[in-house]
C-alpha cells in the first residue's frame, strides 16, 4: 500500500484526477447507540459500490446528547477547522438529530460551502431545522400511535404501558411527542414513565410490572443519574429481567429480547443516505434530489412470540418473522434421506416383484370386469357399438348396430352399406360424420334418419369421436348409435297432446264468452230483419223509391258483414291449430282479443283501458295461441272482479317496450289479487282460485309463452288486485311505430 502511495504521488498532472474524495462523517452517539450505530457502516459500503472512484472516509463522534456543552462544541469546532483547513471534505454525513443541530450551530465557522446530507433523523426534528440548497436528507418517520396499536393488538388484555426513556433533552423532546400521540390511549392504558429513575431501578420496576403491562423501550441515552447508556447491551439487561414483553423502536434491537414492533431500519437508512451522497459527488445538486422517508416495518422475533404465547395469524399484513427454530427435517433432513434411502433401496427388490404379480393379476381381472361391464351397458342401453378404420375403410359392428340398420345379426357390414341405409336428405353429413372429417380429433353428436328397405324410417343418434394419426389425419372413427325412432314417436304423440289441450283451452274460453258472444250476433241479426220488413213494407205499399231501397240493402249487408266478424273469429279459434309463427304488431294483436272481449265487457259492466307505447317492434309468434294467452288473462280479470263494486271494475291492458330485445304486455285487474302464498302455484296445473275454474288456463298461458321464448309472471298491485306480466321477443328489423305516437283505447259500459 505504501509503494502504490508513492507511486501516486510522484505521477504526473493527470492522477489529480484520480485524487481521493473525502467524506466527513459525523455521528451523534457512539457506535452501539442503536439505530444510529448501524447507519455508518452501510452508507460506506454502500458510497462505495456506487462510486468506483477512490474514497476517503472520516468519522467523527459527537456526544452531546448528555447536556449542552457550548465550551466543548466550541472546542471541537476549532478542531475539525484545523483538521480539514488544507483540504475541505468533499461531502459531510451527518448521523442523528445531535448532530444535525450541532452543524447548524457552528456552519458558519466550519465549511459553510460544503454539501451535507443528513440522515437518522425524524421528520419531527428535520423540520426545525433551516435546509440550504447544498442540503439534502433521508428522514426516518416513526408512527408513535403503532407503537401503542401493536401492543394493543398482541396483547388485547394490556392495561398498563411502562415507557423506558433517558433524561437527555432529546429524549425529553421524544417523552413531549409521546404524551401528544397516545393521548387517545389515556382512557384505557395507564402509561408508566420511568425517565425519572435510574438504569438500576428501571431494571428492579420491570421485573415486578403488574399483570396487563408491556414495555415499550425508546432510546436510553441518559438515565435520570447522569450515567450514559445507549448501547445494546443495556437492552439485553432490561429485557434479561422484565416479565412483561418488550416492544422496540429499530431493527438493529430484534434478537436482542424484544417481541418487536414497527421498526425503522438504521442500515436502510445508511444505504439511502449513500444513494443520495454518490448522486452529489457525481455532480448533481442535493436540492435536486429527492427526500424519502423511511418508515417503519412490523418486525417480530420468533422465539419471544412463543415466549408470549403470540399467534403470528394476529401480526400485521406483510410482518417479517425472524430467528424461526429450525425443524427436526430442516436440522437433519440429510441424514434422514440417507436412512430412508437405505431402508427403500433394501426393500425396493421385493416391492418390486410383488408389485408386478400384483399389478398384472389385478390388470387381467379389470380387462374381463370390463368386457362383462360394457357388454351389460351396451345390452342395457340398447346401444350399438362400431370402429370405422379410415384409410382401409374396413368396419367393425357389433350384433346391436347390425340389428338398428336392419342387417343380420354377427354379419360382415361394410361402409357402404351403412351409408346406403342413411336417409339421403342425411346422407353427406353423417358420411362426413363417420369419416372423421366433420370435426377431426373431437367427439361428436348427429341425429340422422335411416330409410329401411321396406321404406320404413327410423330415427338413429350416433355418437363418437375420431382419432388422429401423427400427421393429424382422420385414422379411425368409433363410438356407439342409438335407435331414438320410439322418443320421435313419443315427442310427436306429446306434441299432439299439448295441442288438444291448448284446443280444449279455446274452447273453454269461448264458452265463457258464448253468451256475450250470442247478444253480439243478436244485434246485427235483429237489424238485418228488421231492414227485411221494411223493405217489404215498402213494395207492398206501391212502387218504392229506390234510394230508400238501396239505403235499406245497404244496412243490412253491413250488419250481415258485422255477423260474419264475430262468427269468423270465433271460428278461428275454434279450429284445430297448428303453431304457425309469423311476424305480429302487439297493438293488432291486442285489438283483436278487445274484440272478441267487448261483448263480455259491456254485459259484465267492465271498463277496458289499453295503452301501447310507440314504435313498438313487431313479435314472432303464432297469433291464434296468443290471443288465447291474452283472452285467458282478459277473462281471468274481469272473473276476479266479479263481486267488485261496479265503478271499480277496471281492467287495463298495456304493451310497453322492455329493454332493447323484448316486448311486454301487461293485463291488470282491480280485484282483491292472489293471496301471496298462492303466487308462485298459479300457473301450475289444474290449480285454480276459482270455484268453477279448470286450473288450465294459466298453465296453458305459461306453455304457449315458454314455447315463443318468453316468460310470465303475476304480482299484486300495491292499491290492490293482480297484475299477469308476460314478455316476447321483439324483431327489430320489424318496427312498425303507431300513426298517433301512441295506441290508446277504452271501452266504457253503457247504462
Amino acid at each position: 500500500m505504501v509503494a502504490v502511495l508513492m507511486l501516486a504521488g510522484s505521477a504526473d498532472a493527470p492522477a489529480v484526477a484520480d485524487e481521493p474524495r473525502r467524506v466527513l462523517i459525523l455521528e451523534s452517539f457512539s457506535r452501539d447507540a442503536s439505530p444510529w450505530g448501524a447507519i455508518p457502516p452501510a452508507f460506506k459500503t454502500e458510497l462505495a459500490q456506487q462510486l468506483p472512484a477512490p474514497l476517503e472516509f472520516h468519522e467523527a463522534a459527537l456526544d452531546t446528547a448528555r447536556a449542552e456543552a457550548p465550551e466543548a462544541e466550541a472546542a471541537f469546532a476549532a478542531y475539525l477547522h484545523t483538521l480539514y483547513a488544507k483540504r475541505e471534505p468533499n461531502l459531510v454525513a451527518l448521523i442523528g438529530g445531535p448532530a444535525a443541530q450541532y452543524w447548524w450551530r457552528h456552519r458558519a465557522n466550519l465549511f459553510p460551502t460544503t454539501p451535507v446530507v443528513l440522515g437518522g433523523i425524524d421528520q419531527r426534528q428535520l423540520r426545525a431545522l433551516a435546509l440550504s440548497s447544498n442540503d439534502t436528507a433521508v428522514a426516518s418517520h416513526y408512527d408513535l400511535r403503532a407503537v401503542t396499536e401493536i401492543v394493543v393488538r398482541l396483547f388485547p388484555a394490556t392495561t398498563n404501558l411502562a415507557i423506558v426513556l433517558g433524561n437527555s433533552p432529546m429524549e425529553q423532546f421524544w417523552m413531549a411527542e409521546c404524551r401528544q400521540a397516545w393521548q387517545p390511549f389515556t382512557n384505557r392504558i395507564d402509561f408508566l414513565w420511568l425517565n425519572d429513575l435510574p438504569f438500576p431501578d428501571m431494571c428492579r420496576r420491570v421485573a415486578h410490572l403488574p399483570p396487563g403491562t408491556a414495555i415499550g423501550y425508546g432510546a436510553l441515552q441518559v438515565d435520570a443519574a447522569g450515567v450514559p447508556h445507549g448501547g445494546l447491551e443495556t437492552l439485553e439487561q432490561l429485557c434479561a429481567v422484565a416479565n412483561a414483553p418488550v416492544f422496540g423502536l429499530s431493527e438493529e434491537q430484534l434478537g436482542r429480547g424484544i417481541v418487536g414492533g414497527w421498526l425503522v431500519s438504521g442500515a436502510t437508512q445508511g444505504r439511502a443516505m449513500a444513494r443520495a451522497a454518490g448522486r452529489i459527488l457525481r455532480g448533481e445538486l442535493p436540492e435536486s434530489l429527492p427526500a424519502p422517508a423511511i418508515g417503519p416495518v412490523p418486525m417480530f422475533d420468533w422465539r419471544e412470540l412463543q415466549r408470549w404465547q403470540v399467534d403470528e395469524r394476529q401480526l400485521p399484513a406483510g410482518s417479517v418473522v425472524r430467528f424461526r427454530q429450525p425443524s427436526v427435517w430442516a436440522q437433519y433432513h440429510l441424514q434422514i434421506l440417507a436412512a430412508l434411502g437405505v431402508i427403500l433401496m433394501q426393500a425396493a427388490t421385493i416391492v418390486a416383484l410383488l408389485v408386478h404379480r400384483a399389478r398384472r393379476r389385478r390388470a387381467e381381472a379389470d380387462l374381463r370386469a370390463n368386457q362383462q361391464f360394457m357388454e351389460l351397458a351396451t345390452s342395457a342401453g340398447e346401444l350399438g357399438l362400431w370402429v370405422h378404420h379410415v384409410p382401409p375403410g374396413t368396419m367393425r359392428a357389433s350384433p346391436r348396430f347390425c340389428s338398428i340398420f336392419g342387417f343380420p345379426p354377427d354379419s360382415l357390414v361394410r361402409f357402404e352399406d351403412v351409408i346406403a341405409r342413411i336417409h339421403p336428405a342425411d346422407r353427406s353429413q353423417a358420411e362426413a360424420v363417420l369419416q372423421g372429417a366433420a370435426r377431426p380429433g373431437q367427439a361428436f353428436e348427429r341425429e340422422s334418419r335411416l330409410l329401411m328397405p321396406d321404406g320404413t324410417e327410423r330415427w338413429i343418434s350416433i355418437k363418437g369421436m375420431a382419432l388422429l394419426d401423427d400427421r393429424g389425419q382422420p385414422l379411425r372413427t368409433q363410438g356407439v348409435v342409438l335407435d331414438r325412432t320410439a322418443w320421435h314417436e313419443a315427442e310427436m304423440a306429446a306434441q299432439r297432446h299439448r295441442n288438444e289441450l291448448r284446443h280444449v283451452g279455446r274452447v273453454h274460453v269461448l264458452g265463457q264468452l258464448s253468451s256475450a258472444l250470442a247478444h253480439e250476433l243478436n244485434q246485427p241479426l235483429g237489424a238485418i230483419l228488421s231492414n227485411a220488413e221494411a223493405a217489404e213494407l215498402f213494395l207492398r205499399n206501391g212502387p218504392a223509391a229506390l234510394d230508400e231501397v238501396r239505403a235499406i240493402l245497404a244496412d243490412i249487408r253491413r250488419d250481415d258483414q258485422r255477423a260474419s266478424d264475430v262468427i269468423h273469429r270465433m271460428r278461428a279459434l275454434l279450429q284445430r291449430h297448428e303453431m304457425d309463427p309469423t311476424l305480429l304488431s302487439p297493438g293488432s294483436l291486442i285489438e283483436s282479443c278487445m274484440a272478441l272481449t267487448r261483448p263480455d265487457a259491456i254485459e259484465r259492466r267492465v271498463t277496458i283501458a289499453c295503452v301501447v307505447a310507440p314504435a313498438l317492434p313487431r313479435v314472432r309468434g303464432d297469433r291464434v295461441h296468443l290471443q288465447q294467452v291474452l283472452l285467458n288473462l282478459l277473462l281471468n280479470g274481469m272473473d276476479a272482479m266479479k263481486d267488485c263494486p261496479v265503478e271499480t271494475r277496471r281492467l287495463a291492458i298495456e304493451a310497453r317496450r322492455d329493454g332493447h330485445q323484448t316486448v311486454e304486455f301487461t293485463v291488470s285487474d282491480a280485484g282483491y289479487g292472489i293471496p301471496p302464498d298462492r303466487l308462485e302455484r298459479v300457473f301450475e296445473s289444474f290449480f285454480t282460485t276459482k270455484p268453477t275454474g279448470l286450473g288450465l288456463g294459466l298453465s296453458i298461458s305459461r306453455t304457449i309463452i315458454e314455447a315463443h321464448h318468453g316468460r310470465i309472471w303475476a304480482v299484486n298491485n300495491p292499491g290492490g288486485g293482480a297484475t299477469i306480466h308476460f314478455t316476447l321477443p321483439a324483431e327489430e328489423p320489424g318496427e312498425v311505430p303507431n300513426r298517433e305516437g301512441e295506441a290508446r283505447h277504452e271501452s266504457a259500459i253503457c247504462g
